[in-house]
């Protein structure tokens, strides 16, 4: 994330509640611009999440 190699993001959303959850990224000193290209739902109740990275 750092260099900025990633180009694209595909987060898959799971329907569950447990304690306070866990850090998907753990640096908070670096900020990505992310533009939401599209979403699938699932029937299961998951959510996956398409993302691409903006330009700087």
């Amino acid at each position: 994330m750092r260099l900025g190699l990633i180009d694209e993001y595909l987060l898959y959303v799971h329907p569950v509640v447990v304690g306070e959850g866990q850090r998907l990224f753990l640096s908070p000193d670096v900020t990505v611009n992310l533009t939401l290209i599209g979403t699938r739902a699932f029937g299961n109740g998951v959510v996956r999440l398409h993302y691409g990275c903006g330009q700087d």
